[in-house]
């Protein structure tokens, strides 16, 4: 777009760089993957919703008025010396008339060597937690046969994971308002004792010690608060890039366990360890001792190289959302006009800064925190902002709530009202109670917005019911082993890149709920290939009505899981889009917001899903393909007509 393609170039001018092909391509490929991204949904964070409408309006102010945005320094029109703040600069003597970057704003923008671990020790966590999610799907069929189980249990033991995924999202999620560290490293500890509990029920032939180490691997998934971490800690100039990141880690995640089980099954070890005792280590308790080990060191390193972040991106959005305002104000009373963002973000400079005591921002009388105390008028009422919208006062990242101060979950806190709007709609709804916030959230939910998420739900449901049946569908009618079941999800998973960014190409050119129709017809199309109709007439066991025109084949039955898994996915960013724009800014608040919402919904889908296979496992392993997939093509049609229906609600 003209926005990046301008900042682009201003950032080429004060590089030097007078050739910019490579970055070109490198920029357009990581938006293009941005737009059409399928599994972080970080657009549905509460950070990101709610500067919905107004991120666009600020950058194209930004460079309309490059004068008197935060990197004023940087270009060289603005410094530290002269009357004001301002230095008097020969443009004449510098690059493209732009100067060099003074040092002590060069010095505020880098980020610490920790704090880039700390991001790092993230997006890592995630690409672990899909991996440890995938690497178990190749062989959970022969697991569950020499636990003595049927092939049907291959999909609860999957699906064990996605449940308690469901209840540890809404923990972590009220868990990381105070802190990332603790929930952090309780969630490493639990994946490692669930996957060494999972392996260890191969020893002891266990089948209920197996379903325990899911569920413990699944109550220690991190994602929800990897999501909320990037939200709050990055700043907006990098969060492009650390979405990119985090998208391209969850993908490779996906891809990598399939393909670590094939490994896995040329292994074949038994030997005995103090302690524990005899180790069998093959292609079915491989992933849990692999996992586990993998934990255990992420874990320690966490433990020794973590700090509380300071959260920085949510401040920076919070200051984007006053000098909005202040502009705002000052249009419509004609005042003088309010602090620059330049200056909002430079406040403890050694410069002075435009005063800010005006009717604006006025505020009703409270008391304010011990933190605040020692700051000059401009810090405290800024930082009276940020402690109002974020719920609780923070000092180095850590809250440091004591009921006494600003805060809305205090009783001297509670009702407060925004400098920005008092409206019950608009209020920081972090101190209500969890049955508050439900009813609030149920009354804040629309049409369009129930629309989609039914899609999510549904959608996940069906790709879920595709993927993880795969094992005990291959393994009976074709008689495939781990290794062809793994190069399948192996393809799978590496196809996710390449359609994230096709789908973020097409993007540009076509509304989100045109792409819908399409993506969800090829949907249809591929379940359809995926539905014998052969097995309405015949039930010969022994060969599956191989050889009938009409029968579904091992080429076919790969085209039909490529076709739906491309669709599916695709259309998961889709509506992941439509969300973003539809939804209520009131839900970005609360333990309750939009981004735990959209966790939880995909999340049931995908163990709904894995129920739903080890139910018709149960029925009838002949006809286990029409039982999957003849009620999968339903939900697809339906979802079809549903969007046909309220196209014209599809819209922000």
């Amino acid at each position: 777009c003209i926005q990046s393609k301008t900042q682009r170039s201003i950032e080429k001018t004060y590089t030097g760089r007078a050739s910019g092909m490579y970055d070109n391509f490198i920029s357009t490929i990581r938006e293009y993957f941005l737009l059409g991204s399928t599994t972080d949904n970080l657009s549905l964070m509460p950070e990101y919703l709610v500067m919905r409408g107004k991120s666009l309006k600020s950058s194209l102010l930004m460079v309309a008025q490059w004068r008197e945005t935060r990197n004023a320094r940087r270009f060289g029109l603005q410094g530290p010396g002269g009357e004001g703040g301002r230095a008097q600069v020969d443009p004449n003597q510098c690059f493209g008339g732009f100067c060099g970057e003074d040092p002590r704003a060069q010095g505020k923008q880098c980020e610490g060597i920790k704090s880039s671990l700390a991001l790092f020790l993230n997006i890592f966590a995630c690409f672990l937690y899909m991996m440890n999610y995938y690497i178990v799907e190749p062989s959970s069929t022969r697991y569950a046969n020499a636990l003595g189980m049927g092939d049907a249990m291959s999909g609860l033991i999957i699906g064990a994971m996605p449940w308690a995924a469901i209840g540890s999202a809404v923990i972590y999620s009220v868990w990381s308002n105070r802190e990332y560290r603790a929930p952090l490293l309780t969630s490493g500890v639990l994946l490692a004792m669930g996957n060494y509990l999972y392996a260890s029920a191969y020893r002891y032939e266990s089948i209920t010690m197996a379903l325990c180490g899911r569920f413990l691997t699944g109550l220690g998934g991190p994602r929800s608060m990897n999501r909320r971490y990037i939200a709050d800690t990055t700043p907006i100039a990098k969060r492009t890039a650390v979405n990119a990141a985090f998208g391209t880690a969850t993908a490779l995640g996906a891809a990598l366990g399939p393909a670590t089980a094939i490994m896995l099954d040329n292994v074949n070890l038994v030997f005995d360890l103090p302690l524990y005792g005899t180790v069998y280590l093959n292609g079915m308790t491989g992933p849990g001792f692999l996992m586990g080990s993998l934990w255990i060191v992420f874990t320690l390193i966490m433990a020794l190289t973590f700090e509380e972040p300071e959260r920085s991106g949510l401040r920076e959005q919070m200051r984007k959302e006053v000098v909005s305002a202040s502009r705002e104000g000052s249009e419509r009373t004609k005042a003088p006009p309010p602090p620059s963002e330049y200056e909002m973000s430079n406040l403890d400079a050694s410069t002075s800064v435009h005063p800010i005591k005006d009717l604006r921002y006025s505020t009703p009388e409270k008391k304010i925190s011990p933190a605040l105390d020692g700051m000059s008028e401009a810090e405290q009422f800024f930082e009276a902002r940020v402690l109002d919208s974020f719920g609780c006062p923070t000092e180095g990242g850590r809250d440091i709530c004591d009921g006494s101060v600003i805060c809305p979950s205090s009783p001297g806190g509670r009702g407060g009202t925004s400098s920005l709007g008092s409206n019950d709609g608009d209020r920081d709804r972090r101190g209500d109670s969890f049955w508050q916030q439900a009813r609030f959230v149920s009354n804040q939910i629309t049409l369009p917005v129930r629309i989609c998420m039914f899609l999510l739900f549904s959608k996940m449901f069906t790709v879920e019911s595709v993927i993880s049946a795969g094992s005990m569908v291959t393994k009976n009618r074709y008689g495939w082993a781990v290794q062809q079941v793994g190069t399948l999800g192996t393809i799978v998973g590496c196809l996710t890149i390449p359609i994230s960014i096709f789908i973020g190409w097409v993007s540009q050119y076509r509304e989100d709920r045109v792409l819908m129709i399409w993506l969800m017809s090829f949907a249809a199309i591929g379940m359809a290939l995926l539905v014998d109709v052969t097995d309405f007439v015949s039930t010969e066991t022994d060969t599956y009505n191989e050889g009938m025109p009409l029968a579904v084949g091992p080429r076919r039955y790969i085209a039909g899981y490529l076709l739906v898994f491309c669709s599916v996915q695709a259309f998961d960013g889709v509506v992941g889009s439509v969300l973003s724009k539809v939804i209520p800014t009131a839900l970005a608040s609360g333990t309750l917001n939009s981004g735990l919402l959209a966790t939880v919904i995909g999340t049931f889908g995908r163990a709904c899903g894995d129920v739903f296979i080890t139910s018709v496992g149960y029925i009838d392993l002949r006809q286990i393909m029409n039982l999957l997939f003849v009620p999968s093509f339903v939900i697809l049609a339906l979802d079809l007509i549903l969007i046909c229906y309220n196209y014209d609600s599809l819209t922000a």
